[in-house]
């Protein structure tokens, strides 16, 4: 399987949990009271997210850094708030 044939699986995942995350963020306000279940899944749903990212990640080293290490880790870099991703 190709990379963008595993971006296109993630999205169409990511696309299939985001009405539940939806409906139910939309309950959990109206109920006062977030769900272990929902927690969940906007964690599934950010976790496809990301897992998009890390493979653009590498698909941009690819395209426009040709001598770079490819067996170096990459990854989409996740901080804690704006100030440190932008010093990042």
């Amino acid at each position: 399987m190709s990379r963008i044939d595993d971006i296109n699986a993630l999205i169409g995942r990511a696309d299939e949990l985001l009405p539940k995350v939806q409906s139910d963020y939309e309950s959990s306000l109206h109920d006062q009271s977030i769900s272990s279940e929902l927690k969940i899944d906007i964690k599934d749903l950010v976790g496809h997210l990301r897992s998009i990212l890390d493979y653009l990640a590498h698909d941009i080293r690819d395209t426009h850094c040709p001598t770079a290490n490819a067996n170096n880790n990459l990854y989409f870099p996740i901080r804690n708030d704006r100030t440190n991703f932008d010093n990042y």
